[in-house]
């Protein structure tokens, strides 16, 4: 029997085995198309249904890789197409093959292919079709590089399995189909774009490629064209870990894409560096302002005049699309993957070969200037220059002014949350180790196993003979280790899934494999079905849940997390599908996201404003839940988005509409209200029950470890729940509609602005029209506080030389740092700028001052008086 008749029993009602392996196991299944074809085509190895069939690719796999030239306009009738191993291979992956097969049939496809004496282009998709050509691998990061194979030329793809289990590659699979058509049309004229032109010539003026004398004059010709306002020079810098801290070990330049000079930052070069950076020319750089320029400038190498990126320049023409430098290279240059000579991060491996990454560096500007006159031509086609200098450029200063700036922090607040948090997680670890006899951790050393025991039975006696064996410094070592020390996810999912013999649950990772899983999902779902019948998996889930809880708010206050001064640092950019800010670690490794801050009253404390100085906040009232009500141009909801919060709370309003209280008095503002929250911002991205019940199962568990019931919803309940908001609202799923039709017909969504994202590289399915939805609120939301907050309040602030500083960026909210005396206008002005009509809509700010970012001053649905405003700040200095 076959699989397919297997199959077919199956899905009949008769359960059959599948075969393990077709038969003829050793008959090859023959190339198909022309062998004159100018196209080649070559996979990896026979999939179940190729073998089947005895064709290629014509299951998934295949039907994904033939739509995607479909879609680019490439005929692959009129191409060759072929396998590396056109067999069926064990478990269906040519992963399983052994090396010295693999290397035979590797041979046999290099031979049928020189068969093929017209051939131009050779599509190697997969690891093993692109080291049958080129002997390398990674073709996920080599996509889209051209090699060549005796004299003809190669071009790596991911394999379209790859793309159907990671849904981020299906874009890059497209493009690529796109550069095959450019390959293989045939043309007299040759330019930038259709892959035929010679490989850029490129070489570095180095400390290692030339001579001292050579070097200067190398220099000296740079600082000639840096004077001319109107010339573009690129700029790169390498830091790598040098004794564990990110160090500035050289910089390079570059005027066009053939010739760099790269520099040591040493005190010999400094002032070198300095005069290039401070020459009027325009500089330019791929990520620039959130690392280059920030690693300059806090070494104190000023850059001045007009400044470029590359990455900001990509994301004005394409949000939604990857920006990283390698992405933008193998999409707009014909540079093959480079990036491995970079080495790693870690000096001991670029002292090997420091000339190399000195090459590296060089490589690194020549490319993103060779990017720049390509993208910068495609945002003048389009008129887009304007746009990227508004909603752009002007962000620059100010972001790197954020970014460098960091928060002050209350470092004995701080050291009292983590020990608050470290001994709530040590208690549930050493509980839950109790509870499954044994310990759910691992220790590296005996003195820690010691240490451990000795906190374990609070013996100070044992401590002290720890301390004479092996020292009191070494003792607070092997604390703070075991402190730290979290449950092992392996060994929990043994206890939960061996030793309670739970069902195991699997969760779908992004390689498209299903692996068991206790995320804090899981942990909560597994309590709901079983903690009522079972106390004692009652108790290890609550307990795991505890520790976890207080385990990830102890990460945010160990001591690295902050800066060499004791302070807060981030960095932000602009690089997010809805161009909302993005914040991560400072680049030095430090700090980290500001805006994923645990909304922790004790956690927030120790953010303070700078001394002397009161912290001042203003967020958008419920910003994209008005956005949505104004877009369905519903009379009766665009009058609800006017209103202030001391008017109208819609949160209480839909705990009503939906069933979770019969009336206001009764929506406790932790509990219902909260849900209905999380109600609101679901239903208006058209969220499904299974996702709103795992968002409200988050919830359930509160700052301190407990549980509470009251947010548990099956996903029955909160389809039920959606429904009624739906009924309630009519008007949202009919501007949903309208969304849907937009990006069906027209391949995109546009905003007022101009901003523009193009969907027609991805698949049309409910997933998509979501983060539609998603994209025009958050997009909505993004532009109005960056272009009426965030950027007039930074300038108004400077020009004016006031004292006051924004010290946080959180989306819809700024934070400040204020002097009493300038309190009220900083406030005064980001109101009347954030809540300035546009399109016909006004959103709504408020106001709370506090002595750090906890709020535990005052808050204010709108802004009071001066005297009020001064008389709290005053009472809070």
């Amino acid at each position: 029997m076959t699989r397919i008749e297997a199959l077919m029993h199956t899905a009949a009602g008769t359960l059959t085995a599948l075969p393990d392996e077709p038969d003829d196991a050793d008959t090859p299944v023959p190339g198909e198309g022309p062998l004159d074809a100018r196209l080649v085509v070559i996979g990896e190895s026979l999939g179940a249904d190729e073998w089947e069939q005895r064709r290629l690719f014509v299951g998934r796999s295949g039907h994904k890789l033939r739509n995607h030239a479909r879609l680019a306009g490439v005929n692959l009738r009129q191409a060759r197409i072929d396998v590396v191993m056109p067999l069926f291979t064990p478990g269906g992956s040519i992963a399983n093959v052994h090396k010295e097969t693999l290397r035979d049939w590797q041979e046999d496809c290099r031979e049928r292919v020189r068969a093929m004496s017209q051939r131009a282009l050779i599509v190697a998709v997969g690891n093993a079709a692109l080291e049958t050509f080129t002997g390398l691998r990674e073709s996920t990061r080599r996509r889209g590089s051209l090699y060549e194979w005796e004299g003809t030329r190669v071009l790596a793809m991911i394999h379209p399995a790859v793309a159907m289990k990671r849904k981020e590659y299906e874009k890059h699979c497209r493009l690529d189909w796109e550069r095959v058509k450019l390959l293989t049309t045939p043309h007299e004229t040759h330019h930038t774009t259709c892959g035929c032109a010679v490989k850029q010539e490129r070489t570095h003026i180095t400390p290692y490629t030339v001579s001292a004398e050579a070097l200067v004059r190398g220099w000296k010709a740079f600082c000639a064209q840096a004077q001319c306002p109107t010339n573009i020079m690129a700029v790169d810098v390498e830091t790598p870990k040098i004794k564990g801290e990110r160090r500035l070990l050289c910089i390079s330049f570059a005027f066009d894409p053939h010739t760099s000079l790269v520099l040591p930052f040493t005190d010999t070069y400094r002032p070198w560096i300095d005069a290039l950076c401070r020459a009027p020319c325009i500089k330019l750089g791929h990520n620039f302002i959130s690392y280059d320029r920030w690693w300059l400038e806090r070494e104190g190498v000023h850059v001045v005049g007009e400044i470029r990126d590359t990455l900001c320049l990509s994301h004005a023409l394409d949000p939604a699309s990857a920006h990283s430098l390698e992405f933008l290279t193998s999409r707009y240059t014909w540079e093959p993957w480079y990036k491995d000579e970079g080495k790693g991060h870690d000096i001991a491996l670029i002292e090997r070969d420091l000339p190399g990454y000195y090459a590296y560096c060089g490589l690194d500007s020549l490319v993103t200037r060779e990017l720049h006159d390509i993208v910068w031509s495609q945002l003048e086609a389009r008129g887009l220059v304007a746009f990227y200098r508004k909603h752009y450029e002007a962000l620059f200063d100010p972001l790197l002014d954020l970014s460098l700036r960091g928060v002050r922090i209350d470092h004995e607040a701080r050291r009292h949350v983590l020990t608050e948090s470290l001994h709530v997680a040590r208690f549930a670890r050493d509980a839950l180790g109790a509870l499954a006899g044994k310990s759910l951790f691992t220790l590296g050393t005996k003195r820690d196993e010691a240490v451990y025991a000795a906190m374990r039975d609070d013996d100070p006696s044992a401590f002290a003979a720890l301390a004479l064996r092996y020292g009191s410094e070494a003792c607070a070592v092997s604390v703070d280790r075991v402190m730290s020390k979290t449950v092992s996810s392996v060994q929990l999912k043994e206890l939960l899934y061996t030793q309670l013999g739970l069902p195991v649950q699997l969760k779908r990772r992004s390689n498209g494999e299903y692996t068991a899983t206790a995320d804090a999902v899981t942990l909560r779902q597994l309590r709901r079905q079983y903690g009522e019948e079972r106390p004692e998996v009652q108790s290890i889930l609550d307990l795991a849940m505890k520790h976890n809880k207080a385990q990830k708010l102890a990460s945010f206050c160990y001591e690295n997390h902050f800066d060499i001064d004791g302070r807060f640092r981030f960095s932000v950019k602009v690089n997010t599908e809805a161009a909302r800010l993005a914040s991560s670690a400072a680049p030095n490794g430090r700090g980290g996201n500001s805006q994923n801050s645990p909304r922790v009253k004790g956690y927030r404390r120790i953010f303070l404003p700078e001394p002397g100085h009161v912290l001042l906040s203003f967020d958008l009232s419920n910003v994209e839940g008005r956005f949505c009500f104004f877009y369905t141009n519903d009379c009766a909801l665009m009058r609800l988005a006017q209103l202030r919060s001391s008017e109208y709370d819609d949160h209480t309003e839909v705990a009503l509409l939906v069933g979770l209280a019969p009336d206001r008095q009764s929506v406790r503002r932790s509990v219902e209200r909260q849900i209905a929250k999380a109600i609101n911002h679901g239903a208006q991205r058209d969220m499904q029950g299974m996702r709103l019940s795992e968002m409200l199962m988050k919830e359930a568990l509160d700052a301190d470890g407990n549980w509470n019931e009251d947010f548990i919803k099956s996903v029955e309940e909160c389809d039920t729940i959606i429904e009624r908001y739906r009924r309630a609202r009519p008007a949202i799923a009919a501007w949903h509609q309208r969304v849907r039709r937009e990006m069906r017909t027209t391949g995109r969504l546009m905003s007022p602005s101009g901003r523009c994202w193009d969907v027609r590289y991805e698949e049309m399915n409910d997933d998509l029209f979501r983060r539609g939805y998603s994209w025009i609120l958050q997009r909505s939301c993004a532009e109005l506080m960056n272009q009426q907050g965030f950027i007039p309040l930074w300038y108004w602030l400077k020009n004016n030389k006031m004292e006051s500083r924004i010290l946080l960026h959180e989306h819809d909210e700024l934070v400040c740092s204020c002097p009493v005396s300038e309190v009220f206008d900083v406030a005064l002005f980001a109101r009347d700028h954030l809540e300035e009509e546009v399109s016909g809509l006004r959103i709504p700010v408020e106001f709370s001052l506090g002595r750090s970012w906890a709020k535990e001053g005052e808050e204010w649905s709108e802004l009071p008086s001066r005297d009020e405003m001064e008389k709290v700040a005053l009472s809070l200095v």
